[in-house]
């Protein structure tokens, strides 16, 4: 699938006792930075296991602004930059939106912020 709204996606691998092995996260979570922000953010999310994600950026009222990812991911960490654009490319106006990550170990939904 072709990322969405200028995302890119870079999966980060985490050190486990300075032996090389690669540790899963124990828990789902998400960090997002910068924030407050302009013109873009990177999403850095932790998945406990493999399986589907959905990735949505919704605006203050939670109407869909743009999906970022719709796929099947592997366990660990990764990053997804959003560049403050909608659905169709456009610029999207200063103000609070929200991240919200749906999986199947559950789901976060985390508030930031665009000041242009």
């Amino acid at each position: 699938m072709r990322p969405v709204s200028g995302a890119s996606d870079v999966s980060v691998a985490s050190l486990n006792s300075g032996q090389g092995n690669v540790s899963k996260p124990v828990a789902l979570g998400m960090n997002i930075a910068p924030n407050p922000f302009n013109p873009a953010t990177t999403l850095r999310f932790a998945l406990p296991s493999s399986g589907h994600v959905d990735l949505r950026i919704l605006d203050v009222r939670g109407a869909l602004v743009t999906v970022l990812r719709s796929e099947v991911f592997e366990a660990g960490e990764h990053q997804i930059t959003w560049n403050g654009t909608d659905r169709s490319g456009r610029s999207v106006g200063s103000g609070i939106y929200y991240a919200m990550l749906v999986t199947d170990d559950g789901s976060l939904t985390k508030k930031m912020l665009l000041v242009k």
